[in-house]
């Protein structure tokens, strides 16, 4: 397993792992569980996260140059969209992802760029924020969601604001 994470009610688990199924279980009141759905891909997985203002949403990255939001709730866990960085970011694999709302996802790996894309508008991140000088090891979006917090292997702490692509604060 690569990753584990909880939906806001507690009664979904999610995990990533290197057999490259994102896999949803349900957990029931007396603690039994079972797998409620799973969903294949291509490449070795490393995150998977729930939304937590829609928890049927789900968004996954590995070793791999996308991103994939999806229905965790449709019968073949229906791709929502799809964010490629092959050609904005030839370095980049999906490692880290948070959600800032229903429609708005920050994500980064093995690059020194962090973005943030809407399952609205797949095609172009909305921001590609710029300031560390390595790669990008784990981001967090404060309580309120509104600044975006970074640590990179160039020993900075970055906090972001979706209105600049520059950090606000290192």
């Amino acid at each position: 397993m690569s990753s584990v994470h909880w939906n806001s009610k507690g009664d979904k688990l999610l995990t990533s792992s290197s057999d490259m199924v994102a896999r949803v279980w349900r957990v029931d009141a007396e603690g039994n569980v079972e797998i409620a759905k799973a969903k294949n891909f291509k490449e070795y997985l490393m995150q998977s996260k729930f939304c937590e203002q829609a928890d049927n949403l789900v968004a996954t990255g590995g070793l791999m140059h996308q991103i994939y939001v999806w229905d965790c709730e449709i019968n073949d866990c229906l791709t929502v969209a799809v964010f490629d960085h092959s050609e904005i970011d030839p370095n980049f694999n999906g490692l880290e992802i948070e959600w800032q709302n229903a429609k708005n996802v920050a994500v980064a790996g093995k690059s020194k760029f962090i973005y943030l894309w809407s399952i609205d508008q797949p095609r172009t991140p909305l921001v590609k924020w710029e300031g560390h000088q390595g790669e990008v090891e784990q981001i967090q979006w404060d309580p309120h969601k509104k600044l975006l917090a970074s640590c990179s292997k160039d020993n900075f702490v970055c906090i972001w604001s979706p209105e600049k692509s520059t950090p606000e604060l290192t």
